[in-house]
């Protein structure tokens, strides 16, 4: 994810400075002998819990990974510890209008069909959105915008 977002932001004249975190340490691991220009900002954790060392002015994240009762409360964990003043959580959803996921999806989260919608359900009111397209699966990727509190 990483490398991707470097290059979709290149290729729009933006540089980034990355981060990453994931919950599988194979997984950081790996990512930290593929790119060890970026093994100090790899971080094994639980965005759930995790304290960074530092804020964002943007962090990604996905529904997906979140039980579908705590959904609201991890959204607001990470507006009020991963984000500067101003920054945006972008949360992303590969599933728009996709109910071929049903039933592959971890147990205990469901399916976000419209991810404006849900997120108005919890409370939360994006400033905007953007769309994209996943060509390998034939179908539209949709990111919410979250300006922080």
């Amino acid at each position: 994810m990483l490398e991707c977002c470097q290059k979709w932001t290149a290729e729009r004249g933006i540089r980034i400075e990355p981060y990453g975190l994931d919950i599988s340490e194979k997984l950081v691991t790996l990512a930290r002998q593929r790119l060890p220009q970026y093994a100090d900002r790899l971080f094994v954790g639980n965005a759930f819990t995790w304290r960074p060392p530092r804020r964002f002015d943007f962090v990604r994240t996905e529904l997906v990974y979140v039980p579908g009762k705590l959904e609201k409360q991890y959204l607001r964990f990470l507006l009020a510890n991963h984000l500067t003043p101003g920054g945006k959580l972008l949360v992303a959803s590969y599933g728009e209008g996709a109910s071929d996921l049903v039933g592959r999806l971890p147990a205990g989260t469901h399916l976000t069909m419209d991810i404006l919608e849900r997120l108005k359900e919890l409370g939360l009111n994006p400033a905007g959105y953007r769309d994209g397209y996943h060509p390998t699966r034939d179908r539209r990727v949709r990111i919410a915008i979250i300006p922080a509190e």
